[in-house]
């Protein structure tokens, strides 16, 4: 049985999380983020994710089969 989280690779995830993160800064009131939010901000948590987050991901899609 072929998984989700195989079919999708790392650098495709890494790639969603990288679109979620410029719409969040392109449009943080819809996100409702406080106006304090920077884009460096957003790039720490981008990074975060990415880092420790990956094995998580994976987790989920696999739950949703």
């Amino acid at each position: 049985m072929k998984y989700p989280s195989d079919a999708i690779s790392d650098e495709q995830i890494m790639n969603i999380i990288d679109t979620v993160t410029e719409y969040m800064c392109c449009n943080w009131s819809d996100c409702c983020m406080n106006e304090g939010m920077t884009w460096d901000k957003l790039q720490k948590v981008r990074n975060e994710i990415k880092e420790n987050a990956m094995e998580m991901i994976k987790i989920n899609l696999d739950m949703k089969r």
